[in-house]
């Protein structure tokens, strides 16, 4: 069976996306950090945009990240001296919101010791640098924590049906994107509506350390407290590094199996030749009725010209 009649409301969204992206790079800017599609991911999501019922809204190749988390809401805390009192502490698990920010990030690997604008490791002899905060007197659940991070490719294509979305999901799974999946099924109900696939893995690739915390000093100016040595945080760096190579080929399999999964659907329908909607169904008996009934017609013609007479041999020699 072939897959449904891309909506127009689709379509519509698609060539809106598309105009986006079609804007020169230089002139063109996004909500992510980087404000700019990835290069190394641009041939996957040329290929995806090119075909039929399907359309790239937020992308990222994979990335190296340090984040300084920010705080939540201040909650009251009430003690003897006072009548309520405002306690500062981290943001949602993970540190986004409250004012966290992103201290670094890298779409490509990196020399640490050279395009890591702000230092997040520290010596030996600053070990014992009394301006350096002891991690003892840390409280976790109010500490804000700098995370450093390796984040694999992350692609989210809208589809014009679940039809489409199956062999792109299949892809995605077979490739080894585990935890991908539709993340709306409005389809289901509203025949108008677009199923969102997210094309994401964590598992084997994603890492996460955290490499120091924040403070703030008497103007309330955020301070960056190191943890970490220089040849620790150089081997998490060579980590990151060495997963970027891994995702890269994550990427291109990626790409290999959706080829592979719109062939499979292609030879379905080739092998279900036979089907055909109801009004071209519908037709079809129509013309075959009118046929069996015309040649029913002309059998009963050329019985009734020739049954009930007596064959008469005009030239018989008696």
């Amino acid at each position: 069976m072939p897959p449904p009649p891309v909506p127009l409301t689709f379509q519509q969204k698609k060539d809106q996306i598309l105009a986006e992206l079609a804007v020169p790079t230089a002139e063109y800017t996004d909500a992510s950090p980087k404000g700019s599609v990835d290069e190394e991911i641009r041939d996957l999501i040329d290929f995806v945009n090119a075909l039929e019922g399907y359309v790239t809204t937020s992308s990222c190749a994979g990335r190296i990240t340090v984040y300084a988390e920010g705080q939540k809401k201040a909650r009251a805390h009430k003690d003897s001296s006072s009548p309520s009192r405002s306690r500062p502490e981290t943001a949602t698990t993970g540190g986004k919101g409250g004012g966290g920010r992103w201290l670094f990030v890298s779409h490509e690997p990196v020399d640490s010791r050279q395009n890591v604008p702000i230092r997040f490791s520290r010596s030996s002899q600053d070990s014992k640098n009394p301006r350096h905060e002891s991690l003892a007197a840390v409280e976790p659940q109010n500490a804000r924590f700098i995370r450093f991070a390796f984040e694999p490719m992350i692609l989210h294509v809208m589809t014009a049906s679940l039809r489409h979305a199956r062999p792109l999901l299949s892809a995605a799974i077979n490739a080894r994107f585990r935890e991908s999946g539709v993340q709306s099924l409005k389809n289901l109900d509203d025949t108008e509506a677009c199923p969102m696939v997210a094309i994401r893995t964590t598992g084997g690739l994603s890492m996460q350390s955290i490499i120091g915390f924040v403070t703030s000093d008497e103007q309330g100016v955020d301070q960056y407290q190191p943890i970490m040595l220089d040849d620790q945080l150089q081997l998490l760096f060579a980590a990151a590094n060495a997963r970027f190579e891994a995702n890269k080929e994550m990427i291109a399999n990626f790409q290999t199996c959706l080829r592979s999964a719109l062939e499979i659907e292609v030879t379905r329908r080739l092998e279900n030749d036979n089907w055909e909607d109801p009004v071209t169904r519908k037709i079809r008996k129509r013309h075959e009725g009118l046929a069996t009934r015309k040649d029913k017609n002309h059998s009963n013609l050329d019985s009734d010209t020739t049954d009930g007479f007596p064959e008469i041999n005009l030239f018989s020699s008696d």
